[in-house]
């Protein structure tokens, strides 16, 4: 990080330890914070509204899409708001996981199933994307939350939402 003065020059008195306090109080004062929501909660990270509209286990995806033995298909379905005035990067794939009360991970499923899809890619301005998240989870798992990671910058000072899908 550079030192930059009102103009918007670099400051040419600045030293390096000038940079390293600036630094320290940025970091202190943008302490990113865990999210704790259920299904239907509006998480309102500045940037970004996130929205989980329902959860459904035992989803059928159709004739092409079984899932293992001792596995279900489950959707979470989402709405995701830019309610910035720049565009914003979502990747599902790389920000989203089901986990459950044992500590075990779960991640996305390629297949669609019939219902709309959660698309991921550029969200303009004002623009709502929503759809489901198709997941593979145990039959037996319990205690199912969704992890949405937002370091990818989309919500300022918020890394993570946690939301409890059975509540």
């Amino acid at each position: 990080p550079e030192v930059v003065d009102d103009d918007g020059g670099e400051d040419p008195d600045a030293s390096d330890d000038d940079e390293v306090a600036e630094t320290e109080e940025s970091s202190e004062t943008e302490e990113a914070e865990d999210v704790e929501a259920v299904v239907g909660d509006l998480i309102d990270g500045g940037d970004m509204h996130l929205v989980i509209e329902e959860f459904e286990r035992g989803v059928d995806l159709g004739d092409f899409a079984e899932p293992d033995a001792g596995n279900e298909f489950a959707s979470v379905f989402v709405a995701l708001k830019n309610v910035s005035d720049d565009f914003a990067s979502v990747s599902n794939l790389l920000q989203t996981r089901i986990r459950d009360d044992e500590d075990f991970s779960y991640d996305q499923t390629f297949f669609g199933g019939d219902q709309p899809t959660f698309n991921d890619g550029q969200i303009a301005p004002g623009e709502v994307e929503r759809g489901a998240i198709n997941f593979e989870i145990p039959t037996e798992a319990s205690g199912l939350e969704l992890a949405w990671d937002f370091d990818v910058g989309l919500f300022s000072g918020l890394n993570r939402a946690i939301i409890n899908l059975e509540e």
